[in-house]
């Protein structure tokens, strides 16, 4: 039997999980990229176990097992906590899988949960891609890389971020985006986090369509991407007649929160990117619904190689 592909199960066996052997697995077998418990979840447990309502049929601990006998555990933290709270036993189940390596402890972790389903930032912390991202600059890297699977120009009119993708997948996708996700937060980081006045503008900038293109532009156009960014994060300080500053007015006054589509909000920026790109100054006019153009200059149609996407898919199906 295989999790998701990954990791046949090796020993699975019930057990009476004491409140000293849950303590030992919590201490000795603490996996270090853990989530932290959640208090009012670990109350809600508490109060079911000492209830009778606890069922641990159907709960797994799962431990990771490395070539040299190394366990982590990755599911049932809360479960082992709920345990020595009580000081009452539960019946459950022990799974042990034999891991190669730390990278596949990792994914393993990010896939598998027995009962509450890991978010996009649980598995970006495990896969170590939030040592320069918050986690909040992590999901939307996240979302962003959703929409740029598709290429710009195979948007719907909007994107899901409950693609077929799963979290682990867009984990693999982000690693090569990493470097253009740290120069746009550093932009992001060092002019807006902390401006309340500019909360449009925070917001704007951290949707996923415009992450997504952002992380475009700085891949392909890198020098103009910095240049761009920047003076769009410090609009004010830009002369009127720049397109930064256009954009940055247009969205203060809340129209970019009116363009609800992923495909209108691509098409707006690649609009103002190409008059920045030729220092031409126009209006800017939302998208009609009829008429969603995308042409962005320096910018590939296909952001995601098929290479990728291929190698994705087929861990996807092992």
């Amino acid at each position: 039997m295989a999790v998701n592909g990954i990791g046949a199960l090796g020993e699975t066996r019930g057990i009476e999980l004491t409140p000293e052997f849950a303590q030992s697995l919590r201490t000795k077998n603490n996996y270090e990229r853990q989530r932290p418990v959640t208090p009012a979840y670990i109350k809600a447990l508490h109060h079911e176990h000492m209830k009778d309502r606890f069922d641990g049929r159907v709960i797994f601990l799962m431990l990771e097992e490395l070539p040299n006998k190394r366990r982590y555990l990755i599911n049932g933290n809360h479960t082992c906590e709920v345990v020595i709270a009580t000081r009452k036993h539960l019946y459950c189940n022990l799974a042990v899988v034999p891991c190669s390596s730390m990278d596949e402890v990792n994914t393993l972790y990010g896939i598998y949960d027995n009962q509450r389903r890991r978010n996009q930032v649980d598995v970006l912390r495990a896969e170590g891609l939030l040592s320069d991202l918050l986690p909040q600059q992590g999901a939307a890297v996240g979302r962003a890389i959703r929409i740029m699977m598709k290429g710009f120009d195979n948007l719907h009119r909007t994107v899901s971020v409950n693609s077929a993708l799963t979290n682990s997948e867009v984990a693999w996708l982000m690693e090569d985006w990493m470097v253009e996700s740290g120069l746009y937060f550093q932009i992001f980081n060092k002019y807006l986090k902390r401006k309340a006045s500019v909360s449009n503008l925070r917001m704007a900038m951290m949707n996923g369509a415009t992450v997504a293109f952002a992380l475009a532009t700085f891949k392909y156009a890198g020098e103009e991407a910095a240049e761009f960014w920047t003076g769009l994060a410090t609009g004010n300080e830009m002369p009127t007649d720049d397109m930064r500053h256009v954009l940055y007015t247009y969205i203060l006054n809340g129209n970019m929160a009116k363009v609800k589509e992923t495909k209108r909000k691509v098409a707006l920026l690649a609009n103002v990117w190409n008059h920045y790109l030729n220092n031409k100054v126009v209006e800017i006019k939302a998208p009609t619904q009829d008429r969603i153009v995308i042409n962005a200059e320096k910018i590939p149609k296909k952001l995601i190689t098929d290479e990728k996407l291929v190698a994705v898919y087929a861990a996807k199906k092992a």
